[in-house]
């Protein structure tokens, strides 16, 4: 791969095509995931979906496995874990033992969307109504908890995350707007910009997050840094495919064209 396409990654929805069978579409992930690797591409990152025929990535986490099991080199990450469904400790603990196992290769995408219905959202909250405003809150708690940084106040601040990795996972936020890019900013995590929504690239949404970064950010251990992606739709340039063998096997998701 060329030096200026050295930061190139990919973000799998984890389509169940026409045709296919749900073990062999997620055995293809790990050949997706060498490929991806012996290719050069920085990260491979699995979205979240739940209550639908069409994608059958409902546990990110349990596939980030998966592939850092059948991988050396190349990042894996959530993009991301849909937020609202899970505890704060739950999140923090399940990453934490990701980044024990594979050092330096775990990516934490957290996400504030439902990633499907609102009957799904209801039957993995227990009926919860969860408001963004709470969403926001248990992100924060999450990556303090990881960061073991929560106020001494906090009712929580005596938990302990085990196990401690030595390097922790790589925390972003993903979002599709100017106020989560800001949210962003402000509170000191790396950004991943949802650009398939809208088709193109937004560099106001950009600025706007790196004017919103404290002035002398403090040195992270979950390597925050101010980093930021923009993630379109997937595209191969020049040099080998990866997603050749598995192309190759792919018509139509079902549910859809």
């Amino acid at each position: 791969m060329s030096p200026r396409l050295s930061r190139i990654s990919v973000l799998e929805q984890v389509p169940l095509f026409e045709g296919g069978e749900a073990r062999q579409t997620l055995e293809d992930l790990v050949r997706l995931g060498r490929g991806l690797e012996e290719s050069g591409y920085h990260r491979f990152w699995l979205a979240e979906h739940h209550s639908t025929g069409s994608f059958l990535s409902s546990a990110p986490d349990l596939l980030m496995m998966h592939i850092l099991d059948a991988t050396d080199r190349i990042r894996v990450g959530s993009g991301g874990v849909m937020a609202m469904h899970y505890g704060s400790l739950q999140m923090a603990e399940r990453f934490a033992t990701l980044a024990t196992l594979h050092p330096g290769r775990v990516d934490m995408g957290l996400g504030r969307a439902p990633g499907g219905d609102m009957r799904a959202a209801g039957a993995l909250n227990q009926g919860r109504v969860i408001d963004p405003d709470a969403i926001n809150t248990l992100i924060e708690e999450t990556v303090a908890l990881l960061r073991d940084d929560l106020p001494a106040t906090h009712p929580y601040a005596s938990i302990e995350v085990r196990p401690r990795p030595a390097q922790m996972p790589e925390v972003w936020l993903l979002g599709s707007s100017g106020q989560s890019a800001a949210w962003a900013g402000a509170h000191d995590l790396n950004y991943a910009y949802a650009q398939f929504f809208t088709g193109r690239q937004q560099v106001e949404i950009m600025n706007h997050y790196r004017a919103h970064l404290p002035e002398s950010p403090g040195t992270r251990v979950d390597g925050a840094s101010g980093g930021v992606v923009s993630s379109g739709p997937g595209a191969i340039h020049g040099g080998p495919d990866p997603l050749r063998p598995v192309r190759q096997c792919r018509r139509h998701p079902r549910g859809g064209p």
